[in-house]
């Protein structure tokens, strides 16, 4: 069964898919009610629904794009995450318990200068912070859902949070609120897994001996510090080929205007996130003349004679103008010159002058995967 049967199944579309799978369907209605107990569960104790644009790259058969979407998420794919969320702090919480070695999935709070930084970047959009908990940051998601500046709040709350990585020490799970969280869903793909695994198959066969657990322990810390190693090397791969693929994607839309919204900045310009997923650059270059300063708490260009503001979140049309599959790089102009609309004027004497004029780093905003990076 495919995750889009499934859904299809549960939204009861389909009479002769219900016939098909009638001896699991009552089965899997009773696990999705289960799993969307669990959902409102975490959700009470504070978990965060933070959006993902994650894209799903369309190739013909010769391995050529063809198109772009963002991944949607239906019941199916809910389903499966709350059963993995429920067995993975099952786990921890057992490891935990019985004070046994292993391997914990970690993500602590944010520390007090990422929080600072928030709460500076929030506080013009009317999104006050006291304190980064987890209630006032769901309260500030659920007042951001569906306004123009939601695409911004999460990529704002998105780069307060500290990396997820892992560590022999039970530190919770912050974006999760959980108290215990650990990988042990995918022992095939992820080496974690496979550890706690092993670690879980002594302890039930009465193998963890003093002995053993003072070996085991040894053993996690350095898988523990490995994996978190080799998985940043393994996002950083895999961003790089899907940049590359979706600058060929582009390369035969060149000339074509889209519609898309500032998604993160930088002193030479601006990233532009386009539908389905495609990130492009708009240099500064391209902007109605201007000196424009680059606000980096706040992820901005602000023109200091017109006043105008290009923030995160602020909706753009754009064309594309080059596309290069060797290096990934797509870049944009703005379809006509649209003043930068929804965004109130500031002026120069206002903004506060960034202590690293010299750094040209662009500040990008990834796409992040919180679903799937968790």
């Amino acid at each position: 069964m495919t995750y889009e049967d499934c859904n299809v199944l549960l939204s009861g579309q389909d009479p002769s898919l219900a016939q098909r799978y009638a001896h699991i369907l009552p089965l899997l209605k009773g696990l999705a009610d289960v799993a969307a107990v669990q959902e409102k569960r975490r959700e009470r104790r504070g978990a965060l629904d933070l959006a993902s644009s994650e894209c799903f790259i369309q190739c013909d058969g010769q391995g050529h794009p063809t198109g772009v979407q963002f991944r949607q998420q239906g019941r199916a794919e809910k389903l499966i995450e709350q059963c993995m969320l429920t067995a993975n702090e099952t786990v921890a919480e057992h490891f935990a318990q019985l004070h046994k070695p292993t391997i914990y999935r970690v993500h602590e709070k944010p520390t007090g200068s990422k929080t600072d930084a928030l709460r500076l970047m929030l506080s013009p959009l009317g999104y006050p912070l006291k304190e980064a908990d987890h209630g006032t940051l769901q309260r500030i998601l659920k007042q951001a859902k569906g306004t123009p500046e939601e695409l911004a709040v999460n990529t704002m709350l998105l780069r307060s949070m500290m990396k997820a990585r892992y560590d022999v020490k039970n530190l919770g799970h912050f974006g999760l609120a959980a108290d215990f969280y650990c990988h042990f869903t995918s022992p095939i793909r992820r080496y974690p897994d496979l550890v706690v695994h092993r670690f879980l198959t002594q302890l039930i066969e009465g193998r963890m001996t003093a002995a053993q657990e003072k070996k085991a322990l040894a053993f996690a810390e350095r898988a523990a510090q490995q994996s978190s190693q080799r998985e940043i090397a393994a996002q950083t791969a895999e961003r790089a080929i899907e940049k590359l693929y979706l600058a060929e994607y582009m390369r035969s839309h060149i000339g074509e205007i889209f519609p898309g919204v500032v998604s993160g900045g930088s002193r030479s310009g601006l990233f532009i996130l386009l539908p389905g997923g495609v990130e492009g650059f708009l240099p500064v270059t391209v902007l109605p003349p201007d000196r424009y300063e680059y606000e980096e708490s706040r992820l901005r260009l602000i023109g200091e004679r017109t006043g105008a503001v290009y923030g995160v979140g602020l909706p753009m049309e754009v064309v594309c103008t080059a596309a290069d599959p060797a290096t990934g790089r797509i870049d944009l102009s703005p379809a006509g010159s649209p003043p930068p609309a929804g965004h109130a004027p500031v002026k120069a004497a206002a903004v506060p002058k960034s202590k690293k004029r010299g750094n040209r780093a662009a500040m990008h905003v990834p796409k992040q995967r919180r679903k799937r990076r968790r």
